[in-house]
């Protein structure tokens, strides 16, 4: 049975994919951190948000071919 990934796992694996976003994100709140408010980078929070999902989806997508292909070589052996 292969390990399960645990969730920090996953989200450090999103977070290396997307650290240019990140990057951007960040230097937007520090851009002026005495005045943050709600919704203040939004554009760039929600880019971030995106590659996040992105990274997740084609990492499950990855995870499901190899498992189809798993399934297919056993299917061959029978």
């Amino acid at each position: 049975m292969p390990n399960k990934t645990r969730p920090i796992e996953k989200f450090a694996s999103a977070v290396a994919k997307c650290s240019n976003e990140g990057a951007v994100y960040g230097k937007c709140i520090v851009a002026d951190y005495n005045n943050v408010y709600k919704d203040k980078c939004l554009t760039e929070f929600l880019r971030l948000k995106n590659c996040y999902l992105v990274s997740q989806v084609c990492l499950c997508l990855i995870r499901l071919w190899v498992l189809i292909i798993g399934l297919q070589a056993a299917y061959k052996r029978l």
